[in-house]
């Protein structure tokens, strides 16, 4: 079958078919472009912030650094040269009091890298455009408590090798002056055998000041040390002059461990840790005690309360005589606070533990919103609690428990609260407390961080608390005491030769 195919029917276009030629309006300026080839080390920078928010009054410092490594290891045909590379960049600031902001120039092989930008200057008067190439540089912000951390695992490894180091040298030196000793002991009272062996130790010792022999009846000139020898022998003794002391060492360690300051130089345990540096003379005058004064005086029970702790000592500190009735019952009440405090924390699977919203910790808490801020700004300032601030706030409960009970503790109740074991073997191996402990704790080991000596009860506070010799065995005493008992760095013994 044959036919004629249809032709396609003609679409009318109201496009003309020519293009208009664009012509510019009278009066337009003509703009003149030129490209600025700046070789400086120093060009504009084109700054991105993704996902944050930059504040306008932070400053940020420039540094540079050139990468002397080349960037291609291809091997280059005779007569071309590895292409210089280009500085790096780098805007740093730390005048945020919680964020260090950090710009670089992204790398890699992304699409992005590969680009290239330009800021342009359009001068109106001459009607010139003058073109620069830019650096493109990211923003980004890290939380400065992370910082912290890191760079406090750093020091405490530092600080650990440089002990280990310092021991390992006294050691040697201690070898050295006891073989010196036993020398000289049997060259004035051994035999003559033993006189002949130590003579011909002395002989034969290799000595840099010494000829050595070459051949029987010859001998070399000593050795004679070069600039390079004579330079680090005086560089390792210049280092080691300047080296921390075991004492100055230990009042490191001390510091970074996360519990309340002590006085040391204390004549009393009450003056140890006082009251205005644990609690606060604001948070004291916040704190209101009525209620449980007038609840006592009826002879009823204070109701509400979750710390066993608290309830066993409210009645006698309230029912108590003297001056400081007040302020024990007002210490008491904070250590329900903070107690409180701890219990309502979120414990995730992973990471640290997190403080829940304010309006269920006011909850919680059941007191004025200022304490509730104090608490959390004192204790958990980023929201959320690491080890070394759960140590911390735990270190803290237990200093004001000496307050209350009059500088010796029955951890028990602590002990149950907390959730935590009473036992003592803890092998305290790290130079930070708070890396030092596990989530399985023991409450004894907390007070003794705080300069107390725990002991198992005595057999007068044994009758004294009507314990028997099965119940006494879960009881631990802690006693603050002058002079303060506080745990000694360990080093790890250096590995005997065999």
């Amino acid at each position: 079958m044959t036919g004629k195919k249809r032709k396609r029917p003609i679409e009318e276009d109201d496009r003309p078919a020519k293009k208009v030629a664009l012509e510019s309006p009278p009066g337009a300026a003509t703009v003149k472009i030129s490209f600025v080839d700046d070789h400086s080390e120093w060009n504009p920078v084109i700054a991105s912030t993704p996902g944050i928010s930059l504040p306008s009054n932070i400053p940020l410092k420039a540094y540079q650094k050139t990468d002397l490594k080349p960037q291609s290891t291809a091997i280059l045909p005779p007569g071309y040269k590895a292409p210089t590379p280009k500085p790096e960049l780098l805007l740093y600031s730390s005048a945020h009091p919680q964020i260090n902001y950090t710009g670089r120039e992204e790398g890699g092989n992304s699409s992005a890298s590969h680009l290239k930008h330009y800021v342009g200057v359009y001068d109106p008067k001459t009607g010139e455009l003058q073109v620069i190439e830019a650096k493109k540089l990211t923003i980004r912000g890290t939380l400065r408590k992370e910082d912290q951390e890191l760079r406090r695992e750093d020091d405490e490894q530092k600080l650990s090798v440089s002990l280990s180091l310092i021991f390992a040298i006294r050691r040697a030196n201690r070898g050295q002056q006891n073989q010196t000793a036993r020398q000289n002991l049997g060259m004035e009272f051994g035999t003559k055998k033993a006189k002949k062996a130590i003579a011909s130790q002395t002989e034969n010792a290799i000595s840099p000041s010494k000829p050595r022999a070459t051949s029987p009846g010859g001998s070399q000139t000593p050795a004679i040390q070069d600039a390079a020898t004579k330079a680090l022998l005086d560089a390792m003794a210049d280092s080691t002059d300047h080296m921390a002391t075991r004492a100055e060492l230990q009042s490191a360690v001390d510091e970074a461990k996360p519990r309340p300051k002590a006085n040391l130089a204390a004549k009393t345990p009450a003056d140890v840790y006082p009251v205005e540096s644990l609690v606060g003379e604001e948070t004291m005058a916040a704190l209101t005690v009525k209620d449980w004064q007038d609840t006592v005086e009826a002879g009823e029970a204070v109701t509400g309360l979750k710390s066993r702790y608290v309830s066993q000592r409210l009645q006698k500190v309230a029912t108590s005589s003297g001056s400081g009735k007040v302020v024990r019952l007002k210490v008491l009440r904070y250590i329900s606070l903070l107690l409180d405090f701890y219990l309502t924390l979120n414990t995730g699977a992973r990471g640290p533990k997190r403080v829940p919203q304010m309006v269920h910790l006011k909850k919680a808490l059941g007191v004025q919103g200022s304490l509730v801020d104090t608490i959390k700004r004192r204790f958990a300032p980023e929201s959320t609690l690491t080890k070394w601030h759960i140590d911390n706030l735990i270190t803290h409960i237990a200093a004001l428990s000496l307050l209350v009970d009059n500088f010796e503790v029955d951890v028990y109740h602590l002990k149950e609260d907390l959730k935590l074991d009473n036992k003592q073997s803890v092998p305290y191996l790290k130079a930070s407390f708070s890396q030092a402990l596990t989530p399985a704790i023991r409450i004894a080991q907390y007070y003794h961080e705080i300069g107390c000596q725990v002991k198992l009860p005595t057999e007068a506070e044994r009758n004294r608390a009507k314990l028997s010799k099965a119940e006494a065995s879960v009881h631990k005493i802690a006693k603050l005491k002058i002079p303060l008992d506080f745990p000694k760095q360990r080093m790890i013994k250096a590995a005997k030769r065999r």
